[in-house]
C-alpha cells in the first residue's frame, strides 16, 4: 500500500514546494555578550528574522527541502524541519482531508521498511503562537529493528505549513521527542534590541 502511496505525496511535494514564506536555510548571527562569543540559528519568514534556541548538544545539518538536527548522545535518533508537502488550506479538522495528512505522514517512512502504521494521533500538540498541528505516531519495521516516526504537520502562518519528523527508536523515543519539541516550541522572532551586538546575514 506505501508504493501506491509515495507517488500521491510525491506529487503534492513537487506541487507545493516553494509556497512557503519560510526559507529553511539555517543562518546565523554572531553574537558577542560579556566577551563572549556564539552562534545564533535563525530562519527567514519573508522579512522576519526566526530564532530557534539549541544546546550545544546539537548539531545542525541542510537536508532536503529543510533542516535536521542531531542529537549525539541519543544515537539513531534525529530531527527535521521541512517544507510539508500539503498547505494550511488543507484543514486538519475534516476527517476525509485528514485521511490525505495520514498518508502523507506513511510516505516519509524509510523506503524498503514494512509494516509501517499509524498507532496514535494527537490533535493540536503544539497549543502555542496561535499554531494548527497535527501528530501522527508512525511505527516501522527496518529488518528486525522497529523504529517510530513522530510526524506534525504545523501552520506557523497562514501560508505556511512546516513538517516536523523525529526519528529514534521506542527505547529512545520520548527523550527524543522531548527534545524535539523543545527545538520547536522556542520558535520566536529575532528584534533588533534583543542582541546586543551581532553580525551575520
Amino acid at each position: 500500500m506505501q508504493r501506491l502511496l509515495l507517488p500521491l505525496v510525491l506529487g503534492l511535494l513537487a506541487a507545493n514546494l516553494g509556497a512557503s514564506t519560510v526559507d529553511l536555510t539555517p543562518r546565523y548571527l554572531e553574537t558577542e555578550v560579556d566577551g563572549h562569543k556564539s552562534r545564533r540559528l535563525y530562519f527567514l519568514e519573508e522579512k522576519r528574522k526566526i530564532g530557534l534556541s539549541l544546546d550545544q548538544e546539537t548539531v545542525v545539518a541542510v537536508e532536503a527541502a529543510g533542516v535536521i538536527f542531531r542529537f549525539p548522545k541519543l544515537p539513531d535518533t534525529s530531527f527535521k524541519i521541512a517544507t510539508s508537502p500539503l498547505t494550511p488550506e488543507d484543514a486538519m479538522s475534516e476527517a476525509e482531508v485528514l485521511k490525505r495528512y495520514r498518508a502523507a505522514a506513511l510516505a516519509f517512512v524509510p523506503v524498503g521498511a514494512t509494516e509501517a502504521k499509524v498507532v496514535e494521533e494527537v490533535t493540536d500538540p503544539l497549543p502555542i503562537n496561535h499554531w494548527e498541528s497535527h501528530r501522527f505516531l508512525v511505527s516501522y519495521q527496518a529488518g528486525a529493528i522497529v523504529m517510530r516516526l513522530g510526524v506534525t504537520f504545523l501552520n506557523v502562518n497562514p501560508k505556511s505549513q512546516l513538517v516536523l519528523i523525529t526519528s529514534a527508536s521506542p527505547r529512545a523515543f520520548s527523550e527524543a521527542a522531548d527534545r524535539s519539541f523543545q527545538i520547536i516550541r522556542s520558535w520566536h522572532e529575532i528584534l533588533p534590541g534583543d542582541i546586543a551586538t551581532t553580525r551575520g546575514n
